[in-house]
């Protein structure tokens, strides 16, 4: 049986060379956090879409192996 975490990640993000609108290039530097929406704030009810979604990128994967895949990027 796999497990999903439904904890928070932070990862660093590094654009190198990309294109804006305007066609200027730019390099950037960010930070963005993944979580699973797991339940809709109207009903509180399982999410079922973003949790399948969730499901088909991260399933099985624990924090550590999703932080070694953005040093891939």
């Amino acid at each position: 049986m796999e497990y999903l975490s439904l904890e928070l990640i932070t990862l660093s993000v590094k654009s190198v060379e990309a294109e804006t609108v305007r066609g200027v290039r730019v390099t950037v530097h960010g930070t963005c956090q993944i979580k699973v929406d797991a339940y809709t704030l109207e009903t509180l009810q399982q999410n079922i879409p973003q949790i399948t979604l969730a499901c088909q990128h991260f399933l099985g994967k624990v924090s550590r192996d999703i932080c070694e895949r953005e040093n891939m990027l």
